[in-house]
């Protein structure tokens, strides 16, 4: 039997949430259609894997596929409006309690970030979804600390050598309103149920060289491995 916080507080909202482009008008989530969700919860129905990607020559990149049911990206999706909407200003950790997963923990945080430092501060009260087929790889306009940013870690978010790269066990996504949003509608689109592409990308930023993540489903994954097994 699985235990999946996810499930608990989005499940119900997941499962009404149009996935046909041919609708009338956005499906709106707002504050109140869209549970608050708290500092620290728990799922099982999440695998992340890590190991490492070869950019340029002398220049190594962090990678992690993520396998997960369509449905849970879908609810993970909405956990990233959650934050938006509850001006979740804390890192919020998500336990990810399969034993499959070398990640144990998936860590969220909103930066909230104007446009500069006088900038303009405000929190939306709803955005307007409109279900679209999700493109391969996430695209976003964003730069530096206006992109969405993943990097493996841990949960004191510490760094130290090269040595600890075994103990990284968190998987970090930070950005401003924007790039989580961005990273939101993504996750709601991956979640769709189709099989039109056989993995969704989320590149690393490039200021950073940061994390690459693959999303996969358990089939997918599983057709990759025999794939790659075969004589």
């Amino acid at each position: 039997m699985s235990s999946c916080d996810l499930n608990r507080l989005f499940g119900t909202l997941a499962s009404v949430l149009p996935t046909t482009e041919e609708i009338e008008e956005p499906y709106r989530l707002d504050r109140w259609n869209t549970p608050a969700a708290p500092l620290e919860m728990s799922s099982d129905q999440l695998v992340v894997r890590k190991s490492f990607i070869q950019r340029l020559p002398g220049c190594r990149g962090d990678y992690v596929d993520v396998i997960a049911p369509y449905h849970v990206f879908r609810q993970l999706g909405l956990l990233c409006f959650s934050v938006i909407l509850h001006e979740q200003r804390e890192r919020l950790v998500l336990h990810l309690a399969n034993p499959n997963s070398v990640v144990k923990d998936l860590a969220l945080r909103c930066t909230y970030l104007g446009p500069g430092a006088a900038g303009l501060h405000f929190t939306p009260d709803s955005f307007s979804y409109l279900p679209q087929e999700a493109e391969a790889s996430l695209q976003t306009e964003g730069e530096g600390f206006a992109a969405p940013l993943l990097r493996l870690t841990n949960l004191i978010d510490c760094q130290e050598d090269e040595n600890d790269w075994r103990n990284r066990d968190t998987l970090s996504i930070e950005g401003g309103r924007s790039a989580i949003a961005e990273i939101a509608e993504f996750l709601l689109n991956v979640g769709r149920t189709s099989d039109k592409v056989a993995h969704y990308i989320i590149p690393a930023n490039s200021t950073f060289f940061a994390t690459e993540a693959s999303l996969w489903t358990p089939e997918q994954w599983e057709d990759l491995r025999k794939r790659l097994t075969e004589p």
